[in-house]
């Protein structure tokens, strides 16, 4: 695959092309301004992986992804990164591909705002929506505060209880399931 990642700044898109990225892009998509750029980036893609947690970005390159697929005559795969904070910290009874209905609320305020954008996602029928639920990511120098831990930073805050199990992906097992996901026949991920 030719992959484009679209990065902040320089020294981001450095680290991007030597985790195997074929090419960065740099410039701010969260800013309205930057939408012809997202639209003309888009327009070339096959599939659309977004991994920013930004709602009105989501949703931008969500339109980008449909017109682009409108004017080429096909559906884009539009693959949403969520989270499993969805699951919240008692959720065990919940299958994996749960989706959240209308009225049904995951139990915390992150997850909450997650299933909404995986509804929308999902409902949008201009586009093939998937949603892939990562868990915290650790490896490969990313991830918030789980690098933390292997930075043998001094303190690590997380909030919650104590007792909570957290969930835990490898950067590159989630590499691999983007992979399989973009992959995939539409049976396979609808």
């Amino acid at each position: 695959h030719a992959v484009t990642g679209v990065v902040r700044d320089a020294a981001q898109a450095d680290a991007v092309e030597r985790c195997e990225v074929c090419a960065a892009i740099v410039g701010d998509v969260t800013r309205a301004e930057a939408s012809g750029a997202v639209a003309a980036l888009v327009a070339r893609a096959d599939c659309v992986v977004d991994t920013l947690n930004d709602d009105a970005h989501t949703r931008r390159v969500l339109d980008a992804a449909a017109s682009a697929g409108a004017a080429s005559q096909r559906k884009l795969r539009f693959v949403y990164t969520s989270t499993t904070l969805l699951y919240g910290a008692e959720c065990t009874d919940l299958p994996p591909t749960h989706v959240f209905g209308e009225g049904e609320r995951p139990q915390n305020a992150a997850g909450a705002k997650r299933a909404a954008l995986e509804q929308h996602v999902l409902s949008d029928k201009r586009v093939e929506g998937v949603a892939l639920r990562a868990a915290f990511v650790y490896g490969g120098g990313g991830g918030k505060w789980i690098s933390a831990w292997y930075d043998d930073a001094p303190t690590v805050t997380i909030e919650g209880r104590a007792d909570k199990r957290w969930a835990l992906v490898h950067v590159d097992d989630l590499a691999d399931a983007f992979v399989r996901v973009v992959e995939a026949g539409r049976r396979s991920v609808a």
